[in-house]
């Protein structure tokens, strides 16, 4: 409950006929820690080897965590990755915007 009570004071999201949606704010916001999780998992596969089975655990872990600076250094570093380990898109920086 505490969760949603959050989400729907910083305006992510919103009841509409009975059904939980998110907002423009809240759906950049999702995109953004998807983007941030993916560009993790590339990381841990192409720098430290990990196999992809392994990744996701980590990634949720530090997804959260991640400044704008980390993440320009994450996406020089990987020469801006267009999918994961998993070949999942990764949500561009402007979408996140």
């Amino acid at each position: 409950y505490f969760v949603l009570a959050s989400l729907r004071i910083k305006k992510h999201v919103y009841w509409e006929n009975g059904f939980l949606l998110l907002t423009s704010k809240g759906r950049k916001k999702a995109l953004r820690v998807l983007r941030l999780h993916r560009l993790w998992e590339v990381y841990l596969v192409r720098q430290l080897g990990m196999g992809q089975k392994r990744v996701h655990h980590n990634a949720e872990m530090i997804e959260h965590i991640l400044t704008p600076e980390l993440e320009e250094a994450l996406t020089l570093l990987l020469d801006d990755p267009k999918f994961d380990p998993h070949l999942s898109p990764i949500p561009s920086i402007e979408e996140t915007r």
